[in-house]
């Protein structure tokens, strides 16, 4: 039996839920081969902007959730094989913040309207059997480099990130040798990201990336770099050096240049930088077997799927699925 017990969502009581039968992939198996970890928030705000508005009748925004449904049963049939789990950023501040108390302070409040569709995911997530890992203190990011550790640790053959996030490509195997592949899906080009793909868009190793963002900065995240140092003066001082550190301690000893100046002016701020786009592969997570995720079933096999189409009045999704519809009409753009 599996048993899935973790913090859903923010604002949320923890639920409890149990399957019995077979293991994430196959009967008698202890772990799964073949693992994708949805980068749940990243998608959703994605969703949120991408498509148009629709809510029910009585008003509660449907479109993201919808779209994330759909998007899932699309991933399923790409993934066939695969057991599937959810990652999203928890409420509040984050490990980061502790660091750097302007960390993404850049960055709106959350539109009211797709708030209310994180908590309507983990009703979908649920009904579709499929697990959330969430954890207060912690990212979306981090969940997904847990996943990918725990599935590594139980020799799991693949583990998929689905993202069109840059920072979770630090996941990614960079040697074919590895005894856990570990690729990320971008869901909005439809690429498969290995190692050569990585290599080539950014000059550098998936290892090596984090070093690349601690020089260049990411403004997305309110993270600053170093002063001067673009992609590609940091990818060419990671092919010379190996690593951040390295770069750092061989600074004082480069030809006198701006560059120079900056990395020696500015190293503390980069091993700040540096540890903030680390991404964290110990998150304590109340039930390990989260981790592992579940395989995408039938909808006949999933009894609290149709109750929840009908509530939240996702008709062609119901049609989608194969569900009796009824004559009711299709809920309406707000």
């Amino acid at each position: 039996m599996l048993a899935r017990a973790c913090t859903l969502l923010p604002l949320q009581v923890a639920s409890v839920a149990t399957r019995a039968g077979a293991s994430p992939v196959s009967r008698g198996s202890s772990s799964p081969q073949r693992l994708c970890v949805i980068d749940g928030t990243h998608l959703m705000y994605r969703l949120h902007f991408a498509l148009p508005p629709l809510s029910t009748a009585a008003g509660t925004p449907t479109h993201a959730v919808l779209g994330f449904c759909n998007k899932l049963l699309y991933l399923s049939s790409q993934f066939q094989g695969h057991a599937f789990a959810v990652a999203m950023d928890h409420a509040g501040q984050t490990q980061r913040h502790a660091l750097l108390p302007e960390y993404k302070a850049q960055r709106k409040s959350m539109p009211a309207d797709l708030r209310s569709q994180i908590d309507l995911l983990s009703e979908a997530c649920e009904a579709f059997d499929i697990p959330i890992l969430s954890e207060a203190g912690y990212e979306a990011d981090d969940l997904c480099a847990t996943a990918a550790a725990a599935a590594t640790a139980a020799r799991a053959e693949r583990v998929v990130i689905i993202t069109s996030d840059k920072d979770l490509l630090q996941l990614v195997s960079t040697s074919s040798e590895a005894p856990t592949e570990v690729v990320v899906y971008d869901d909005v080009k439809k690429q498969l990201m290995e190692a050569s793909q990585i290599e080539q868009r950014f000059a550098v190793r998936p290892d090596q990336l984090g070093d690349y963002l601690a020089m260049v900065g990411d403004a997305s995240d309110n993270i600053a770099g170093v002063p001067g140092i673009g992609p590609k003066t940091a990818a060419k001082l990671l092919a010379q050096h190996g690593d951040l550190e390295s770069v750092l301690a061989a600074a004082p000893g480069m030809a006198k240049s701006k560059r120079r100046e900056a990395l020696i002016a500015h190293a503390d701020q980069a091993r700040l930088a540096r540890r903030l786009v680390a991404l964290q592969a110990d998150v304590p997570v109340r039930d390990p077997l989260l981790l592992r995720g579940a395989l995408m079933r039938p909808p006949s096999e999933l009894p609290l799927l149709r109750p929840f189409l009908q509530l939240y009045e996702l008709r062609s999704l119901e049609k989608k699925l194969g569900f009796a519809t009824s004559t009711r009409s299709h809920s309406k753009p707000h």
